[in-house]
């Protein structure tokens, strides 16, 4: 990711710049109560927000701790500091994208299950743990690390629309969206923190 560069932090801005906007947008959309404006446009209970971002914790908690036990965690790679901005941007532009317009909501149960499970690979799979692209070529890797960062992106996915279309989000507000995949994306560059792997 180009935020990672030493000279991405431009980039990093912009990104986080976008998010910024887009939430704003989403959350006037909210106040106005505002029909065909951005999907999920609503507010959600607390306790709805308090368990999405539990569950976007004790996901990234239980991968830290699989990677230890399969000895993954050295093959970590490195994040810079600044990343936090892009990192928290992504929280909120993933989510629009994915749990708000990627998904098939009104077409019954087998089609939103159906279009879960197809998007959440997609979302998985997008992530650059696979593959790579450098100098205009790409490359897959088929490593230990990268399928093992890759099924936990997907899983992470599905907790992110699971807190959209249940666990009393009666209204599939994408706030618990936000939450959880806000929450995870903070608590990976924290651990990473942790770990020895931030750059500066």
């Amino acid at each position: 990711m180009s935020f990672l560069e030493s000279d991405g932090w431009m980039g990093g801005a912009i990104y986080g710049g976008i998010a910024l906007v887009l939430l704003y947008m989403w959350a006037s959309d909210c106040r106005s109560q505002r029909t065909g404006g951005f999907p999920g446009a609503s507010w959600a209970p607390l306790r709805v927000l308090i368990i999405a971002g539990i569950g976007g914790l004790v996901l990234t908690l239980l991968e830290t701790g699989v990677e230890y036990g399969l000895g993954l965690t050295e093959e970590q790679s490195e994040m810079a500091v600044i990343a936090i901005i892009p990192v928290l941007a992504a929280a909120v532009i993933e989510e629009i994208v994915f749990r708000g317009y990627l998904v098939v909501d009104h077409k019954g149960r087998g089609w939103l299950i159906g279009s879960v499970l197809g998007f959440s690979f997609l979302f998985a799979v997008i992530h650059p743990y696979l593959w790579s692209w450098e100098e205009g070529t790409l490359s897959f890797e088929w490593t230990a690390k990268g399928m093992f960062s890759t099924l936990f992106v997907f899983a992470n996915s599905l907790w992110f629309y699971t807190v959209r279309f249940g666990i009393g989000n009666r209204s599939r507000s994408l706030l618990p969206c936000f939450v959880a995949h806000g929450v995870s994306n903070f608590s990976v560059w924290a651990i990473k923190g942790a770990q020895g792997f931030w750059v500066w």
